[in-house]
């Protein structure tokens, strides 16, 4: 390398780091440091579609053991509904993987809300048949408070 050349080096680093980030990290009492262009640069090349695709195949072989192929088979034989409720599946973030957390078996796919309600309920049928008991209980108290309150306001 040649001396100029060097030099140049120098200055654009010395530069570079005068730009770093200190971050204090309590959790561990040390001040980390960041380096602002290398986490744009990696912004910029995350947001890639190729990459995005990539990524999400890697984060699903990951967290449940299946490829996005075998995603796709799933989504197909079950014609593209949530199996718990039945509706259409929008676009791929409508799309969840249900499993079991205890063993990691993967049972179907499930919409977001189902998915969520399933977690809620930390997969106990005794909590969501409470749920349900409660849900019928005032399901038939709203029907009846409505009518009186039309044949008292007449």
């Amino acid at each position: 390398m040649k001396r100029y050349q060097k030099q140049e080096y120098d200055g654009v680093a010395r530069a570079l780091r005068k730009l770093d980030v200190k971050i204090y990290n309590s959790a561990y009492n040390k001040v980390l440091y960041q380096r602002p262009y290398v986490k744009a640069r990696y912004k910029v090349y995350s947001q890639k579609p190729e990459v995005k695709l990539k990524n999400r195949g890697r984060n699903l072989k990951r967290q449940y053991g299946i490829t996005m192929e075998q995603k796709e088979q799933m989504r197909i034989a079950q014609n593209n509904r949530c199996a718990s409720c039945g509706n259409l599946f929008k676009n791929w973030r409508d799309v969840c993987i249900d499993h079991n957390h205890t063993t990691g078996e993967v049972r179907t796919l499930l919409c977001r809300k189902c998915n969520a309600g399933v977690g809620c309920f930390d997969e106990d049928i005794n909590k969501l048949q409470k749920a349900i008991n409660y849900l019928e209980k005032y399901q038939q108290t709203e029907c009846n408070i409505s009518v009186r309150s039309v044949i008292e306001n007449d």
